[in-house]
């Protein structure tokens, strides 16, 4: 089974280390693909890769598009690969990850659904055991209150004895940017955001996935680790040169996140999602904020009918 591993490096010293524990610790290393952006000053090596698994694209760090950008090219090298899996340049795959992962993703969708897929919050400590706390914590739009508020406490450590144990499935809404693993059959059917720099990168992503009629899962344990400190040390250092993250890089217009608010709102425009299989007041009712819906939706109806707009 063949799976694109889609990275957005932007000056991560780990990338190196991130690919080599990918092919290193998969089953089926010749049945991986990389899809990689580099974003350096100084490009990294990248040849240990056979050219016929990987496709890269550069960047200056200084004339780079921001993430959702990014991503979007990065997918577009996508070709029809049993699975997709998107990452961030900071991670740790544990023995066997590919084929775990591929037999987590077939008990998900036996256990909910053809319509399942899995993007994990991966916020671990990859050296140590770990306490983690997710929050799911959804703040869409500025007008938005933060009524929103999902939290599961684990108290695991992350090895390969504890991924025999039988994986527990936590349905959330949110598409984590830096883990997301489907298969061909849905990545195929969800656009990403082509049109942004950076504007509501993972919300809007969310929305996509959600309107589209999937379901959203985080499951644990999981064989790939996330592990930030190397690059948050070497990022935000002092005199660092290129200071500004890839998400706050290159801001959005105001009329952007306008056709943003319009989207999540009546699902028209540039950020509309195409043959949806659901509806806006679907999606707010799923992630638990129809009231804050109807609230802003009377707002920004106000809003259309002062420009002349028709609302829907």
């Amino acid at each position: 089974m063949s799976i694109f591993i889609s990275i957005a490096s932007y000056e991560d010293p780990d990338l190196i280390n991130t690919v080599k524990s990918a092919i290193d610790n998969a089953n089926n290393p010749k049945n991986l693909y990389f899809g990689i952006c580099l974003q350096y000053k100084k490009f990294p090596d990248l040849s240990f890769i056979p050219n016929h698994q990987k496709d890269i694209i550069m960047f200056d760090p200084e004339n780079r598009p921001g993430i959702s950008k990014v991503r979007f090219l990065i997918k577009s090298f996508y070709k029809n690969q049993d699975y997709f899996l998107q990452i961030d340049s900071h991670s740790r795959f544990l023995k066997n990850w590919d084929l775990i992962l591929i037999d987590n993703l077939k008990k998900l969708k036996e256990k909910y659904g053809q319509n399942s897929l899995i993007s994990s919050n991966l916020t671990v400590n990859f050296h140590e055991g770990y306490h983690i706390k997710k929050h799911f914590n959804w703040i869409l739009l500025n007008e938005l209150p933060v009524d929103f508020f999902l939290t599961n406490e684990i108290e695991q450590f992350t090895n390969e004895d504890n991924l025999k144990q039988e994986c527990v499935y936590f349905k959330t809404q949110y598409a984590k940017g830096g883990f997301i693993f489907v298969d061909k059959e849905i990545i195929k059917n969800v656009d990403f955001d082509s049109y942004s720099n950076c504007l509501l990168e993972e919300p809007l992503l969310s929305f996509n996935f959600i309107m589209n009629g999937y379901d959203i899962y985080d499951v644990y344990p999981t064989p790939v680790i996330h592990d930030n400190r190397m690059y948050n040390n070497h990022l935000y250092k002092e005199n660092y040169p290129a200071k500004s993250f890839t998400s706050s890089y290159k801001g959005d217009s105001d009329e952007d996140q306008y056709e943003a608010t319009k989207a999540f709102i009546y699902n028209k425009g540039i950020f509309s999602v195409k043959n949806a299989k659901r509806t806006p007041k679907d999606f707010w009712k799923e992630i638990g904020l129809q009231n804050s819906f109807y609230r802003v939706k009377e707002k920004y109806d106000k809003m259309n009918i002062e420009k002349g707009e028709k609302n829907e």
